[in-house]
């Protein structure tokens, strides 16, 4: 009520000083590395604290930045100059205070990762909780407008420019998007660059296996096993007449019905077969399918 904010320090709970609002807060969060926090008042005016400002007090400093109406906000979990509110029913992401373009929502505010803001449907689930067929519908996911953007760079520009791009807005999440639009045209070299950035140590191992396959079909298959995506792999082994290949692909992975058919097919002989159906028994057994 005095708009007193006091710091304590852990395990000891000594206080190590007082902050001064100059509004009486109902919601204080936090950033993830607990330089800043947001403070909601009593009539809905957002504004931030900055504890790292020492130039304004040694306590740090209340910004002079606000924002009216605003009902809700959540700070980004990997980085500290992200949040997401909701003003009225218009959702802004702010990156170091500067708010994106708003998109319209009615949702509540859950969750903000990878440059993705997840919103629930709270009130459409209160209004008719028995006739939600499929709770994940409840949830909307918005992207952040870099996330967006370098999207569309790798599509309509050269891989050169979409990494500039992403040098001078650097996240996890948009070097990912790199490495995947790399590897698909088989640029290892700015593949393992955005590996690098990442700190992906298997991704770099990967870029290693890559450059020692000579065929780029086989490069291909590899790259798809490595996104997850197994069926792609399975028929890019089939193309290039190597179901052996493809068959010893799905025995990795245990995916053994699978492994069954291919057999059957004609990939592999009895031996192989009388194998795989005993690995078929264990995995139903493990999971009771008797």
């Amino acid at each position: 009520m005095s708009g007193e904010v006091l710091k304590f320090s852990l395990p000891y709970i000594q206080q190590e000083c007082k902050m001064m609002l100059r509004c009486r807060p109902q919601q204080l969060k936090m950033n993830c590395n607990s330089t800043k926090f947001s403070i909601i008042d009593i009539n809905g005016m957002l504004s931030f604290f900055d504890m790292a400002d020492q130039e304004g007090s040694p306590d740090g400093t209340h910004l002079p930045t606000e924002r009216k109406e605003v009902w809700s906000i959540v700070w980004s979990t990997d980085n500290p100059s992200l949040c997401a509110l909701m003003e009225k029913n218009r959702l802004f992401v702010l990156r170091d205070f500067e708010p994106e373009e708003p998109v319209l929502s009615a949702g509540y505010l859950c969750d903000f990762t990878d440059l993705e803001v997840k919103s629930v449907l709270l009130d459409d689930i209160l209004k008719d909780p028995e006739e939600i067929k499929n709770i994940q519908d409840m949830f909307v996911d918005f992207e952040a407008k870099s996330l967006r953007d370098t999207r569309d760079l790798l599509t309509t520009v050269s891989l050169k420019d979409a990494v500039d791009f992403v040098e001078k807005n650097p996240h996890k999440r948009l070097w990912k998007l790199v490495t995947e639009a790399s590897l698909d045209k088989l640029n290892f070299t700015i593949g393992e660059r955005a590996f690098v950035k990442n700190e992906d140590y298997y991704g770099v191992q990967l870029i290693e296996k890559l450059q020692n396959i000579k065929e780029k079909v086989k490069q291909k298959a590899e790259i798809a096993c490595y996104f997850k995506r197994y069926d792609e792999a399975e028929q890019i082994f089939k193309d290039i007449d190597r179901k052996d290949l493809a068959l010893d692909l799905r025995m990795r992975l245990g995916d053994w019905a699978r492994v069954v058919q291919l057999i059957e097919q004609g990939a592999g002989n009895d031996q192989m077969l009388k194998k795989v159906y005993k690995n078929l028994g264990d995995y139903s057994a493990e999971r009771q399918k008797w």
